[in-house]
């Protein structure tokens, strides 16, 4: 998807204008719709080496792998179903005699840590390690 620099203040910090006509390269990448790089306006960008040597109304190309793309959309989606299911597993082996009732309460923790654990991950991986931006000549 391609963007342009809009702003860039003195820490570094970039905010980059998304051009919302979907080009070619987003109608032939694989992931089509599914990726949200194409809902978005504009992106803010912290202070990051490949950003330094931007300037505004620069033009870029912002990317996002797909390997990268796949695995967290796995973290977001599969990790808190098996978090759920182990959690009721658990529960249900330490307490036999709970029932179903122990089950579910084993099943809602799970889901929270699996939930807990993405917003943490999603905090550890800012975009700059997501997005490659690369200026356009």
């Amino acid at each position: 998807m391609k963007g342009q620099i809009v702003s860039k203040d003195e820490t570094g910090k970039v905010e980059i204008a998304l051009m919302q006509e979907a080009d070619n390269e987003c109608k032939s990448c694989g992931m089509g719709d599914s990726c949200g790089l194409t809902k978005l306006s504009s992106l803010e960008m912290k202070s990051s080496p490949e950003l330094e040597n931007l300037n505004i109304n620069d033009f870029v190309d912002v990317e996002i792998s797909s390997k990268v793309f796949l695995w967290l959309s796995g973290s977001v989606y599969i990790l808190p179903l098996f978090t759920m299911l182990f959690g009721a597993i658990i529960a249900s082996a330490i307490v036999p005699s709970g029932g179903d009732k122990t089950a579910m309460l084993g099943a809602a923790l799970g889901l929270g840590a699996g939930i807990v654990f993405n917003v943490f991950l999603n905090k550890y991986l800012s975009l700059q390690r997501i997005v490659r931006i690369r200026r356009l000549a």
